[in-house]
């Protein structure tokens, strides 16, 4: 069967995206995959910054649909609910793929290497600053399929069968974030779930450009962490409470502290340094363990049970 002949819904979850919209929209109807075997379903998740309008500028091959339920798992999963076709691509709404990327996944999708959960390269788009260039890391997909284990998925870039989806249960819409990661580990778990990384399937990512927006990001990568932590730990061989106390991190977060002060200091002292990663590694690191931290508590009293904290062994398992 040749890759033409496969039909793909393309599905974006929106919320408050009209700043970059206007990037990803005509990336996706300008891919050289054939225009008939694929259709294009924004979601709108309650924007209130005019996307809506933004999207029908773009006529009827984009399709506006609307999630009841707040939440980027709400909206993917209204998507796949509504989609016409056999396969499902996700990515989001500032994201802009290059023209060879259905094609390049579905020309995988179609080989002998086919897996249940594939994706490609998240690069960062049209990066001026350090930071944007930094935050590659963030978003590593190679990493996240091929290194970690459980391997996960991250839908900014992300292929699957309509049917896998639906057998997983679809996406966890009690999630706020880290509904990628939750959703890979219980296709991990529970379906011996097979990961695919497709190396020229290639999406760029507007990245955070400042510092504090990279701060904010690592919070949310904190918080995502606790709730993947939260209800997958026994599985990981970790608990909410091991990963708040681990020492560790607070060790190799004084570390890159250390540096970053004494890189500062010399910086004073001659030119300024050009490599900043150490600082951003300090700032994602310490803003993780904090959205961690902070998440973990949020839920705990929520819940009104202390003991969930320690409820999964004592281990250091791995969520994002």
């Amino acid at each position: 069967m040749t890759v033409g002949a496969q039909s793909v819904s393309v599905i974006v979850p929106v919320r408050n995206g009209s700043r970059t919209l206007p990037l990803c929209l005509p990336a996706l109807l300008g891919q050289d995959y054939p225009a008939e075997a694929f259709e294009i379903l924004c979601v709108d998740n309650g924007s209130t910054d005019g996307s809506v309008d933004v999207m029908k500028r773009y006529g009827p091959r984009v399709q506006i649909l609307h999630a009841l339920r707040r939440g980027a798992s709400a909206a993917r999963n209204e998507g796949v609910r509504r989609s016409r076709h056999p396969w499902i691509a996700f990515t989001d709404c500032d994201c802009i793929p290059e023209p060879g990327w259905l094609t390049a996944i579905m020309r995988f999708a179609c080989g002998p290497r086919c897996a249940d959960l594939m994706g490609g390269p998240i690069v960062a788009y049209r990066a001026v600053t350090s930071v944007e260039r930094f935050c590659e890391r963030l978003f590593d997909q190679h990493r996240a399929m091929c290194e970690f284990t459980p391997p996960y998925a991250v839908t900014a870039n992300m292929l699957a069968k309509r049917d896998t989806l639906a057998a997983l249960g679809l996406f966890d819409e009690s999630f706020r974030r880290g509904q990628d990661v939750e959703l890979s580990y219980r296709a991990w778990f529970d379906h011996r779930a097979t990961f695919g990384f497709v190396e020229d399937a290639i999406v760029a990512h507007v990245n955070p450009n400042t510092s504090m927006a990279l701060w904010r990001k690592a919070l949310q990568h904190g918080e995502a962490a606790s709730s993947v932590i939260s209800k997958h730990g026994e599985r990981l061989g970790c608990s909410t409470w091991s990963r708040c106390s681990d020492w560790r991190r607070y060790r190799t977060i004084g570390g890159l502290a250390f540096r970053a002060l004494a890189t500062g200091a010399a910086g004073a002292r001659d030119a300024p340094d050009p490599n900043r990663d150490h600082v951003y590694e300090l700032i994602v690191e310490a803003g993780k363990q904090v959205g961690f931290v902070r998440e973990s508590l949020v839920r705990t009293l929520r819940t009104g049970h202390i003991g969930r904290l320690r409820r999964h062994g004592s281990g250091g398992g791995r969520a994002r």
